[in-house]
């Protein structure tokens, strides 16, 4: 009698895709239906084959036509039926085993991880791990994470310990489907799934005890019946932060941050919060973590003293922000009271530094945000002088050349600099043409072909790498009584930006705008104001 050997999860799928279908289908078809190659598909189909012998099923194959079983449709049904208990091991494909090693190394983090163990937990082989522990490696950079590698020790997560929690949020988030996440958090046994679910990171999730979260952030927080996606990001929120303090990973923040959180009147609902983590999960949360869910509560605007409520003027904005957000995000956007309101709560927490001097420029000031919301001079004193953004750098700055950059810091070689001076370097050729690509950018900067020298030697200044070319707009700052000048680009921005070596191509879409764009616009309304310090002239229009 043969003996049946079982399917693995893979042939599984591709077995129950076959009985399941009623004509033939394309390798290529199956291969997309399941997320495989082609050639997995055809590798696996003579096991299929075999397996399905037995049963008295056929696996059809013909050239132009596809693949099909052929057989009694009783016994396709069984078959289908009882597949599940025959499947054999599970085989993961990259983005499985790419999740799970994401979750091992940062549930264990910051205690390395032995690759022995990887290969352990996602049956594979030594050389597969090192290739999904690669793509991890990438997934981490993007959130602010990074790898490091402890020859003879193991694999480790290195970043802060906010950081951490947002990225195991971030992957439960993207790994296991809302729906399976709405039922971890019932309370009700009997609603939550038991279904074993050999993908993502169910598993993980479960063992987080969202009723108990959900629980407290309901009689704390939320409404009793709010299940949707805000609140089940913050019971997911409050869960993992509970299960790293208590695998004595506590959150770290910098004096000024921690101090500004634990004065912000959100602090309260937060401390509520903790105290009931203390009472339902016995555990006692210190204050910097009690702060760090201070920090993730800010978007829950209905916590925040009734000072700060939206006022009528601010509907103008919000409306027209919301309908920005609507035209270029997602329309149901448009629909959405909670950004509204938390649209509101941020509007009323907007502070102006202004030193600008010009008169139409502070009354606008005082306009759109109040009076209590404008501060003045609070960066004088500095030089009575004129600014102005009529020139570039190749025109401006003494000595510039054509295939100059400049650059933050003391003299360099290429060879000697960082990794994000480098990158705003290759940013910087792409943005004046001189490659076609990163690699010929970097080609060109290690052959010489480009000249670097510090910023300060052409009276110039520069943000962190400090990168300036030829054709960037500058600031011209004169000294009035002195006569000299000063010459810097122009900020950027948040997100990615040159200054911090990025240089894709949002980056230098960037830097195409702030020229084409932004710089006729500062010049068309202030190039020739000759501006004076704000303590002087704010107190100046508050008189008129």
């Amino acid at each position: 009698m043969a003996v049946l050997v079982p399917l693995d999860s893979r042939q599984a799928s591709i077995t129950r895709l076959l009985l399941t279908e009623t004509g033939p289908s394309t390798v290529e078809a199956i291969a997309s239906e399941l997320k495989l190659t082609s050639r997995v598909v055809r590798y696996n189909l003579p096991s299929i084959e075999t397996f399905l012998r037995p049963e008295g099923l056929l696996v059809m194959r013909r050239r132009g036509v596809g693949v099909w079983v052929s057989g009694d449709d009783e016994r396709r049904q069984a078959l289908l039926t009882s597949l599940g208990a025959a499947a054999g091991p599970q085989v993961l494909d990259g983005d499985d085993r790419k999740l799970r090693v994401l979750a091992a190394l940062l549930d264990g983090s910051p205690r390395p991880v032995h690759i022995g163990d990887l290969e352990q937990e996602l049956d594979a082989s030594r050389p597969t791990v090192r290739r999904d522990v690669r793509a991890a490696e990438a997934w981490l950079e993007g959130h602010h994470l990074h790898l490091q590698r402890l020859p003879g020790v193991g694999i480790a997560v290195r970043g802060s310990e906010i950081d951490i929690r947002k990225g195991l949020l971030s992957l439960v988030l993207e790994a296991v489907p809302a729906e399976r996440l709405l039922s971890e958090m019932s309370e009700s046994p009997e609603s939550r799934s038991h279904v074993t679910d050999p993908r993502g990171l169910a598993e993980f999730a479960s063992r987080l005890d969202l009723p108990t979260h959900r629980s407290i952030l309901a009689r704390q927080l939320l409404e009793p019946d709010d299940n949707g996606p805000m609140a089940m990001v913050a019971t997911l929120y409050l869960a993992i932060v509970t299960r790293r303090v208590r695998a004595g990973h506590q959150a770290e923040l910098q004096s000024g941050q921690l101090r500004s959180l634990i004065d912000h009147p959100v602090a309260a609902a937060a401390a509520r919060i903790a105290a009931a983590v203390e009472k339902d999960a016995n555990l006692t949360l210190g204050e910097a973590d009690v702060a760090a869910i201070t920090e993730f509560l800010l978007g829950f605007v209905e916590l925040v003293d009734a000072s700060l409520a939206t006022q009528a003027d601010d509907e103008i904005v919000i409306d027209r922000l919301v309908a920005e957000a609507a035209a270029r995000l997602h329309p149901s956007l448009a629909e959405d009271l909670q950004l509204r309101r938390s649209l509101g709560e941020h509007l009323r927490r907007l502070y102006l530094d202004s030193v600008s001097g010009w008169p139409p420029a502070i009354r606008l000031a005082l306009d759109a945000f109040g009076e209590d919301h404008v501060l003045f001079g609070t960066d004088a004193p500095f030089w009575e002088r004129e600014r102005s953004v009529d020139g570039v750098a190749a025109e401006e700055l003494p000595g510039m050349q054509d295939r100059m950059l400049l650059h933050a810091g003391p003299p360099i070689t290429w060879e000697n600099m960082c990794g994000p001076m480098q990158g705003a370097i290759i940013g910087a050729i792409l943005y004046e043409g001189w490659a076609a690509s990163p690699e010929e950018a970097g080609l060109l900067a290690r052959a010489g072909r480009i000249d670097f020298a510090p910023c300060h030697h052409h009276a110039a200044v520069g943000p962190m790498a400090g990168v300036i070319s030829p054709s960037m707009p500058v600031w011209i700052v004169e000294n009035a009584n002195g006569g000299n000048r000063a010459y810097s680009n122009m900020n950027e921005g948040l997100g990615k930006v040159l200054r911090f070596g990025a240089n894709g191509r949002e980056v230098i879409d960037r830097l195409n705008w702030i020229a084409n764009t932004l710089k006729p616009v500062l010049e068309a309304v202030g190039s020739d104001r000759r501006w004076q310090p704000a303590n002087e002239s704010s107190s100046k229009i508050r008189e008129q």
